[in-house]
């Protein structure tokens, strides 16, 4: 008997330890995607800043 549980115990904690290798690279892989998603939102919104800024002092200069 004893020799049937030990392979499936190694396999068991050989699977545990797959699956929460897995969880930690799926939680990096999004951690990656969303500091670029941070850069390119952030990236736009200066984007926006200046054309606002440029839009505001166009009309500036035509009510004068």
């Amino acid at each position: 008997m004893k020799e049937i549980i030990q392979p499936i115990i190694g396999i068991l904690v050989v699977v545990f330890v797959w699956y929460v290798f897995r969880s930690i690279a799926k939680t990096f892989s999004k951690i990656n995607v969303i500091e670029e998603n941070q850069e390119d939102i952030t990236d736009l919104l200066r984007e926006i800043k200046e054309e606002l800024k440029e839009l505001n002092k166009n009309n500036s200069e035509k009510k004068l």
